[in-house]
């Protein structure tokens, strides 16, 4: 429910600090961080209604990538990217068969890498979903070998930085 505000009003929105204590080791965290207002209102809802809430805000995302895929004029890798990381922030607990992430960015990576041509395999946007994909699998080495190999993203640093990282954690 949108609400107008007339200039000088703020909204305070009240977080339930007890709420997020008790939650916060079923939180998966985020290197960019979680907003905490928006946090609080999902650990604050009941499931029954969380899950509502969620499944039609999906359905509506979903229905926006079938569009954007039809439309010769649409943009599928922002559809596809507003449901990524609509899903990593409404679903606190990270990836798990309720949020559906893997299967999500799989499903994105793959319909993206053909459509239009191979159109996206040089756009950042596209290139972090591979990468959001790679740190949820268990052998990330081989997911970089295969972008190398396709040439996605392969003129970002980050491409290469984030394959570094790996394989020092690997020990390699």
């Amino acid at each position: 429910m949108a609400t107008h505000l007339d200039e000088g009003e703020s909204t305070t929105h009240i977080v339930d600090c007890d709420l997020l204590e008790a939650a916060k080791e079923n939180v998966q965290p985020l290197a960019m961080g979680r907003r905490v207002t928006a946090l609080s209102d999902i650990l604050a809802t009941p499931h029954v209604q969380r899950e509502a809430k969620l499944s039609a805000t999906r359905n509506r995302l979903r229905v926006n990538i079938e569009i954007a895929l039809e439309d010769e004029d649409g943009d599928p890798l922002e559809a596809y990217s507003r449901l990524v990381y609509w899903t990593v922030e409404n679903y606190p607990h990270g990836h798990s068969a309720e949020s559906g992430l893997l299967e999500l960015l799989e499903e994105a990576t793959r319909v993206l890498k053909e459509d239009r041509n191979g159109k996206w395999r040089g756009e950042l946007k596209y290139l972090k979903l591979w990468l959001l994909y790679a740190s949820y699998v268990e052998k990330p080495t081989i997911i970089y070998k295969f972008l190398i190999a396709n040439e996605i993203g392969t003129h970002y640093a980050l491409l290469y930085e984030e394959h570094a990282a790996v394989l020092e954690r690997d020990g390699r």
